[in-house]
C-alpha cells in the first residue's frame, strides 16, 4: 500500500511539473513571425561592417544577439544594440568604423511590446532621430546616446508616457561629432513617469523653458544636463515640484550668477555637480540646507570666498571638489567633522596656513589633493597625530605639490600601504628622504622634485615594484646609486633626478629591470664611459645626460635607424669623435642638443629636426648637408638663409669652414 501511495504521489508531482513547464515557463514559445520579419527588415537597413548581427538567423529571434523576449508570451521586449563605452584615448577613431550605422527602419513599430531600446555608442552618421519612435507606446527605456544622431529631438517622444529612462546625450568625441539639439522642451513635461534624464552635450541654448519643464517632472530622480549651453539657473519658479531629485549634473555650462530657489529647495539631493561654469564670489549660501549631499563638485569656477563654516557640517559628504577656484583663507580644523570623506580636492586655490591636525581624523580618505596653494608648516601635524586614523584610512593619493610646506618628511608616511601616488614636489621639504617610503608597496608615482632634500637615495626604493614614475630632480641629494636601488623597479617608465650630486655605480654589463621612456640624469657622474646599459632601453623618447662626465665616443648603436628621441641633451660632456653624416629621426621635429663637447668632422644632418644645437664643438666642412632635406629646418621658420647663417650659424653650429658652395647670392 505504501508503495502504491508513493507511486501515486510521484505521478502527481510529475503531472504538476509538466503543467508548470507548459503553462508558465513556456520553453517552446518562440517569437512571432511578424516580429521576426520586423527585426530582419530593421537589420536590412543597418550598416554592419563587423557583422555584429551574424546571429540574426533562424526561426527564434529570442535567441538573437541583443534581443530579449517575454518568457511567457515570446514577444520581443528588449532591443539592446548599444556598444560598450570602455575605450582608451585615441581608440575610438578606428573603433567607430566598425559600429552599426545606416537607417532606422519603421518596422520597429511592429514590436508592440518593446519596452527597452538601446542603440547607444554606434555611428548613424548624422541622421535624424526618427519621429516614429514616439509611437512605440510601451517604451520605458530609451538610450540613443553618442550614436551619431543629429537634427532636432522630435517632440513626438513626448507621447511615450511610460518612459522612465531617456538618454540622448552626445559628446563631440563620439559619433563623428554629430549630436541632436533641442529648441523647445515642452514635450518633455508629458513624461510624468520619467526618473532618469540625460541630455548632456545637446544644445539647449534656445530652450529657455528648461527649468520650468524639469520642475514639472514629479518622478525625476536623476538629471544630467552637462555641456548644454545653459546660462541661467536663477529663473523664478512659483513652487518647487522636483522633490524626488537626488542627482543633478549641470556642469560645463555658462552659469554666472547665484543658484535658483528651485535648487536651494532640493534638500534631499545626494549629488550636485556644477563644475566648469562661471560662478563667482562666495560659495552659494543657497546650498547650506543640502546636508544630505554625498557629492558636491563646484570645481573650475571663479569662487573667491573662504570655505564657509556651514560646509563643515555636511557630515554625509563623500566627495568634496572645490579645485581650480580662487578660495582664500585657511582650512578650518572643523574639516575633521567630514568623517565620511573619501575625496577632498582643493588644489589650485589660494588657501594658506597649516594643514589642520584634525585632517588626520578622516578615516575614510582615499584621495587628498591640496596642490597649488600657499599652505605652510610641516606634515608631522596631521600625519603624526596620535589620535588620528588617516594612516589606516587606505589613502591612495596624496598630492601637496607647489605649496610652501617645509620640514622633514615624517617616517609615518611609510605606513600608507595603499598609497599609489605621493606627489610632494615644489615645496621646501628638507632633510633625508625616509627609508620607510620603500615600504609603500602600492606606490606608482613618487614626486619629490624641487625641494631641499639631502643625503642619499634610500636603497629601499629598490623594493617599489609597482613604481612607474620617480621624480627627484633639483634637490641636494648625494652619494652612490647602485643596482640595488633599481632591483625590483620592473615597471619604471620615467626617471627624473637631474641637478643632484649623485654617482651611478653599476657593472658595465648591467641589464636594468626596466624599460624607460624618459631619463633625466643631468649632473650625475656617469662617465667616463658612455653608459652601455642605455642599449637595453628600447622605448626611450627623452634623454638628458648633460654635465655627466662622459669622455668617450658615442657608440654606433646609438645612431641606428630606430633613433626616435623627441628630446636629446648630451651637452657639456667631453664626447668626441664624429657623428654619422645622416641621422634619420622618427620623432616629430625633435630637439637635439649636443653643444659643448669635442665632436669633430663634417657637420651631421638630422632629418626633420626641430631644434639643433651643435655649438662649441669642432665641426668643419660645408653647411649645405644640413639643408639636404627639404624640411630639415622647417620648424625654425627660416625666411632668409643668408642672414640666418650670418647671425646664428656660429652659435648653433660652432666652428666650421665656409666653402664656396655655402655662399648664398
Amino acid at each position: 500500500m505504501d508503495t502504491i501511495l508513493a507511486f501515486l504521489l510521484s505521478f502527481l508531482l510529475h503531472l504538476l511539473t509538466i503543467k508548470f513547464t507548459l503553462c508558465n515557463a513556456n520553453p517552446g514559445v518562440v517569437c512571432s513571425a511578424t516580429e521576426r520579419k520586423a527585426l530582419l527588415s530593421f537589420k536590412h537597413d543597418l550598416r554592419d561592417p563587423e557583422n555584429w548581427l551574424s546571429s540574426w538567423t533562424g526561426e527564434d529571434c529570442c535567441e538573437w544577439k541583443g534581443i530579449r523576449c517575454d518568457n511567457r508570451t515570446g514577444h520581443v521586449i528588449e532591443l539592446d544594440l548599444g556598444q560598450p563605452n570602455q575605450l582608451g584615448p585615441g581608440q575610438f577613431a578606428a573603433y567607430k568604423r566598425s559600429l552599426l550605422g545606416g537607417k532606422i527602419n519603421p518596422s520597429l513599430l511592429n514590436l508592440r511590446r518593446l519596452s527597452y531600446l538601446d542603440l547607444s555608442m554606434n555611428n548613424f552618421g548624422g541622421i535624424a532621430i526618427p519621429e516614429f519612435l514616439g509611437s512605440i507606446k510601451n517604451l520605458r527605456y530609451l538610450n540613443l546616446s553618442n550614436a551619431g544622431f543629429s537634427g532636432p529631438v522630435p517632440h513626438q517622444l513626448g507621447n511615450l508616457s511610460k518612459l522612465r529612462y531617456v538618454d540622448l546625450s552626445g559628446r563631440t568625441s563620439y559619433g563623428n561629432g554629430f549630436r541632436p539639439h533641442v529648441e523647445d522642451l515642452q514635450w518633455l513635461s508629458h513624461l510624468s513617469s520619467l526618473e532618469y534624464l540625460d541630455f548632456s552635450g545637446l544644445n539647449l541654448s534656445k530652450a529657455s523653458n528648461w527649468l520650468h519643464v524639469v520642475n514639472m517632472l514629479p518622478s525625476l530622480s536623476e538629471l544630467r544636463l552637462s555641456s548644454c549651453g545653459l546660462d541661467d539657473i536663477s529663473l523664478p519658479l512659483p513652487h518647487v515640484n522636483s522633490t524626488s531629485l537626488t542627482v543633478i549634473d549641470l556642469s560645463e555650462n555658462n552659469f554666472k550668477f547665484s543658484v535658483s530657489k528651485w535648487l536651494s529647495g532640493l534638500t534631499g539631493l545626494l549629488s550636485l555637480d556644477l563644475h566648469d561654469n562661471d560662478f563667482e564670489g562666495p560659495i552659494p549660501s543657497a546650498l547650506q540646507n543640502m546636508t544630505a549631499l554625498r557629492v558636491l563638485d563646484l570645481s573650475n569656477n571663479r569662487l573667491s570666498s573662504t570655505i564657509p563654516d556651514w560646509l563643515y557640517d555636511f557630515t554625509s559628504l563623500v566627495v568634496l571638489d572645490l579645485q581650480k577656484n580662487f578660495l582664500q583663507g585657511s582650512i578650518s580644523s572643523a574639516v575633521g567633522n567630514l568623517s565620511s570623506l573619501t575625496d577632498l580636492l582643493l588644489f589650485q586655490n589660494q588657501l594658506e596656513g597649516e594643514i589642520p591636525t584634525t585632517m588626520g581624523n578622516l578615516c575614510n580618505l582615499k584621495k587628498l589633493d591640496l596642490a597649488d596653494n600657499k599652505l605652510q608648516g610641516e606634515l608631522s601635524g596631521f600625519l603624526g597625530n596620535s589620535s588620528g586614523c588617516i594612516l589606516n584610512s587606505g589613502l591612495e593619493w596624496l598630492e601637496l605639490r607647489n605649496n610652501q610646506l617645509s620640514g622633514q618628511l615624517p617616517p609615518q608616511l611609510g605606513q600608507l600601504k595603499n598609497l599609489s601616488d605621493l606627489i610632494l614636489g615644489s615645496n621646501s621639504f628638507s632633510g633625508p628622504i625616509p627609508a620607510s617610503l620603500g615600504g609603500l608597496s602600492s606606490l606608482r608615482v613618487l614626486h619629490l622634485s624641487l625641494n631641499q632634500f639631502n643625503g642619499t637615495i634610500p636603497e629601499s626604493f629598490g623594493r617599489l615594484s609597482k613604481l612607474e614614475t620617480l621624480l627627484l630632480s633639483f634637490n641636494s641629494l648625494e652619494g652612490v646609486v647602485t643596482e640595488l636601488h633599481f632591483a625590483n623597479l620592473t615597471r619604471l617608465k620615467s626617471l627624473s633626478a637631474s641637478s643632484n650630486s649623485l654617482i651611478l655605480d653599476v657593472r658595465s654589463d648591467w641589464i636594468p629591470p626596466f624599460q624607460l621612456k624618459d631619463i633625466e640624469m643631468g649632473s650625475w657622474q656617469l662617465g667616463p664611459s658612455f653608459p652601455a646599459w642605455l642599449q637595453t632601453q628600447k622605448n626611450l623618447s627623452n634623454l638628458e645626460l648633460s654635465h655627466t662626465g662622459i669622455s668617450d665616443t658615442i657608440p654606433s648603436w646609438f645612431w641606428n635607424s630606430s633613433f626616435h628621441f623627441s628630446y636629446l641633451n648630451l651637452s657639456n660632456n667631453q664626447l668626441h669623435g664624429e657623428i654619422p653624416s645622416l641621422v634619420k629621426t622618427t620623432a616629430f621635429y625633435p630637439i637635439i642638443i649636443l653643444s659643448s663637447n669635442r665632436f669633430h668632422g663634417p657637420l651631421p644632418h638630422f632629418s626633420n629636426v626641430g631644434e639643433l644645437d651643435l655649438s662649441n664643438n669642432s665641426f668643419s666642412g660645408p653647411i649645405s648637408p644640413l639643408l639636404c632635406h627639404e624640411d630639415g629646418f622647417s620648424s625654425l621658420q627660416i625666411l632668409d638663409l643668408k642672414q640666418f647663417f650670418i647671425r646664428r650659424a656660429s652659435r648653433l653650429l660652432g666652428k666650421f669652414e665656409v666653402t664656396p658652395s655655402d655662399k648664398f647670392e
